[in-house]
């Protein structure tokens, strides 16, 4: 769609070409002003009809939410006002298609915060589709550290991509998560504070190093420490205790003895590997991270199935799994490992990289090897445990 900003005496006017069509709808348009949509003028130019809609004292809805820290009180309004216009479709066209559901589209009246929307009856796009693309755009601008705020927004746009999703279910959605005060987010919020989450759900950390994340000398395990001398020091007692030694010649049993040696010392190695929580670390690299620090992608997995939680990944590393002390994140279930699954961000891609889980974790339906890195993309699936999510990546280079 072309369009374009142009200025005439005192108002500023939105250009929208389109063909030479003239439509029930444009002359109604015309003549008759509808609650909430901006005024319309339809000219033909060269053979071309051209739309011209006023938007003096309005900014386009884009420039609004980047502009300002919105919460959810201002989401919700905005959202309702959407489905209002909508409504308004309805009851003058007998349609609610034609609203154009878009940032670029949607307009907000300075001072009074009201929404204005443009018809365009050439607009046949789903709707619902188009929400959704709205809801990937509030994203971008929302604060990830308001708890209610990004639970609502994925929740919206989550309930967006279900099959059969239509207005009234969101205009449901709004009323419920209004009259609850989104409950079951403060309620979660309240278990957390008391040290008794549930699955799934995210606890708030300050600052905090994990041991996968902090790659030196100082996060060796003392057991991983210990279990490598005793594979030395348990040779060097049999040899004092003369086990190597040949009773009638007095000679050492060097074949003996170093196979004895070897058997110890590969048993005791391995013994620390595995209690070491981080396979194949590099001594020079450090990562700390704490809560303020901020990333390029935002990730959400959303669960497929019912009764499970949103986990919204605000930075990176970010661990999944049973155990509550070594996780960002306590996912209970069958299948799920103490520490299971950790996600990071490299060169602005995403990888998911499985901890060497009992129950393996399955990307796509293929099961990740122990320790590899998988690429994650958008729309992607992982399975952990017995949990199912989709992978929703969004970025702040957010493009329409």
């Amino acid at each position: 769609m072309n369009w374009e900003y142009v200025q005439e005496g005192t108002g500023n006017f939105l250009r929208i070409l389109s063909d030479d069509r003239e439509t029930f709808a444009d002359e109604m348009f015309s003549y008759q002003d509808i609650q909430g949509f901006l005024p319309l003028e339809i000219r033909c130019i060269n053979g071309k009809k051209e739309a011209f809609y006023d938007i003096t004292g309005k900014i386009p809805l884009r420039i609004y939410l980047k502009e300002q820290k919105f919460t959810l009180s201002v989401i919700r309004d905005i959202f309702r006002q959407i489905l209002d216009l909508e409504e308004e479709l309805e009851e003058y066209l007998l349609e609610g298609c034609g609203l154009l559901v878009h940032p670029d589209y949607l307009y907000v009246e300075k001072g009074t915060q009201r929404i204005w929307g443009i018809y365009n009856g050439e607009h046949t796009d789903g709707d619902i589709t188009a929400f959704g693309t709205l809801l990937e755009f509030v994203m971008e601008y929302m604060n990830q550290k308001d708890r209610e705020l990004v639970f609502f927004i994925y929740g919206m746009h989550k309930l967006t991509k279900e099959a059969g999703c239509t207005r009234g279910d969101l205009r449901s959605y709004l009323m419920e998560r209004e009259e609850t005060g989104i409950l079951d987010i403060r309620e979660n919020a309240g278990q957390m504070q008391s040290g008794t989450e549930k699955s799934g759900e995210i606890k708030t950390k300050r600052t905090r190093v994990h041991p996968t994340e902090k790659n030196t000398i100082e996060n060796i395990p003392v057991m991983s420490i210990l279990l490598l001398v005793t594979g030395v020091v348990i040779p060097v007692i049999l040899w004092q205790m003369g086990i190597f030694t040949m009773s009638l010649s007095g000679e050492i049993n060097w074949g003996r003895c170093l196979g004895a040696s070897a058997f110890f010392i590969v048993i005791c190695g391995y013994g620390a590997w595995k209690l070491m929580p981080v396979k194949g670390f590099k001594w020079q690299e450090v990562f700390v991270r704490t809560e303020e620090e901020t990333d390029t992608n935002q990730l959400c997995l959303i669960p497929e199935q019912s009764g499970d939680n949103l986990i919204p990944v605000r930075h990176f590393p970010f661990l999944i799994g049973k155990d509550d002390s070594q996780n960002d994140v306590r996912l209970e279930g069958s299948g799920v490992s103490r520490v299971h699954l950790q996600i990071v961000q490299e060169a602005g891609e995403l990888y998911a990289i499985d901890q060497e889980s009992a129950g393996g974790t399955y990307h796509n339906g293929n099961r990740m090897v122990p320790w590899e890195r998988e690429n994650l993309r958008d729309g992607d699936f992982l399975t952990i445990g017995s949990h199912e999510y989709v992978v929703e990546i969004t970025s702040s280079e957010y493009v329409m």
